[in-house]
């Protein structure tokens, strides 16, 4: 037998002893050395992958994708903002404080831009509002005693409803630089929501005479001039506001609410026209039309607003409202229950909180009931409303209605009429 076919024990793996689970000679050196080169190459490679991705895809004909600066999204949204558009703005001042989340000016816009969109509906402003409250917060972290940072916590503790604390924010911001003509501005809306309303016009005049350019300085001066009556003066400091960038709808709204306020309803019309020529889809613009023409008595036009805008958007209470009110009005009572029903469902269901609920859905509801002789269905009503609202206007109206109710049993009332049309009040400041 030739001598290659011999088992050659010496080099079995009961030789070597890695049977057992070991060998008898250790891992040798140059192979150590090979990976440790290896590693170390790795290690560059995820260090510098930045610079070396772009060659290695250039030369296989492939670019790179590289992820735009956070100075590219604020001029984004900067360029959305003047063009009406705050959802885009939104989009993009979020992705710029992404990347840079110490920077004061781009958590200002992004909060300011938040704010402004809490007034398009009522369905967003509370998590608009809650959302700016917790930008404005990292901007106040980021830098305690940048003035900015002080002015846009101020605008949004404003806009949460904490008027005390917007003072001293605003305070201090203007502490720091007098000429902020924004924390003057903020500061006027919160001394008009605590009745200091010679402290809300002075801080006004301060804000529009420090920037002229200024929206917020303007709209609340002019909110301060019409608490104080000054009318004329109040509907030119609305206009100016529309006029700095005419692509925002939400100036016109509140111009067009004034004017609707002193009778001004030609005003408010090419207001709430001029928002539909940018938006033809604004259900707020055609509920707005369909409150103005009831107003002003012209009840088809305001039903045909009206329908558009359930058609638009069903779920929009408002135009479930005002349509209900106009048929309460021409004592359609069955009709308008139905659509106070839709409005007070939708609103609880949107979790709508109840200081800004639309009283209206409710005590209108238990008058038409009573109207229609079913006081049982309309205590219930009643009851409800008295236990969450502090509106004055609603509880005056809902204890005339369970009195009359109580008299209707005696027997004492006969002849029900439909209560007026309730005097249209200031919005809340915003």
């Amino acid at each position: 037998m030739s001598s290659d076919l011999r088992i050659r024990r010496d080099r079995s793996v009961l030789a070597d002893g890695s049977m057992f689970g070991r060998r008898r000679r250790g891992l040798q050196p140059w192979k150590i050395g090979l990976w440790l080169v290896a590693m170390g190459f790795m290690g560059l490679i995820v260090w510098q992958f930045n610079n070396i991705q772009p060659r290695v895809l250039a030369m296989i004909g492939t670019s790179a994708t590289a992820t735009p600066p956070a100075i590219w999204y604020a001029q984004t949204a900067e360029r959305a903002f003047w063009r009406g558009d705050l959802d885009t703005a939104i989009k993009n001042y979020r992705e710029a404080a992404k990347q840079n989340p110490a920077n004061v000016d781009i958590l200002y816009e992004l909060a300011r831009m938040l704010i402004y969109h809490s007034y398009s509906d009522r369905r967003v402003e509370a998590g608009d509002i809650a959302e700016a409250v917790q930008w404005a917060s990292k901007a106040l972290e980021a830098s305690p005693n940048n003035y900015r940072a002080l002015t846009i916590s101020c605008f949004a503790q404003l806009s949460a409803g904490k008027y005390e604390d917007a003072v001293r924010l605003c305070l201090r911001a203007t502490d720091l630089n007098p000429n902020d003509a924004d924390a003057h501005a903020n500061l006027s809306a919160a001394y008009a929501m605590l009745n200091r309303m010679d402290a809300a016009l002075d801080e006004g005049k301060k804000a529009v005479d420090a920037n002229d350019k200024s929206i917020d300085a303007h709209r609340q001066y002019a909110y301060a001039l019409w608490y104080k009556g000054l009318f004329d003066a109040a509907m030119e400091e609305f206009k100016k506001a529309v006029e700095i960038n005419p692509r925002l709808e939400f100036p016109y709204f509140e111009l067009a609410y004034f004017a609707v306020s002193r009778n001004k309803y030609e005003v408010a019309i090419t207001a709430y026209n001029r928002v539909l020529s940018m938006n033809s889809r604004s259900v707020k613009a055609y509920t707005r039309l369909c409150e103005t023409y009831y107003r002003m008595g012209e009840t088809d036009r305001a039903r045909d607003n009206c329908q558009t805008a359930v058609t638009l958007d069903n779920d929009y209470t408002a135009a479930h409202k005002w349509l209900g009110q106009l048929l309460y009005t021409r004592r359609d009572y069955e009709d308008a229950i139905t659509e106070f029903e839709i409005c007070a469902k939708q609103e609880q269901e949107q979790n709508i909180p109840p200081d800004n609920r639309l009283v209206e859905c409710y005590y209108l509801r238990g008058l038409a009931f009573f109207l229609l002789d079913k006081c049982d269905e309309a205590y219930p009503i009643f009851t409800d409303l008295l236990s969450w609202t502090h509106d004055k206007n609603a509880i005056e109206k809902t204890n005339i209605g369970i009195n009359k109710c109580a008299t209707a049993y005696q027997g004492l009332y006969k002849t029900p009429t439909p209560i007026p049309t309730p005097t249209p009040r200031p919005e809340p400041i915003q």
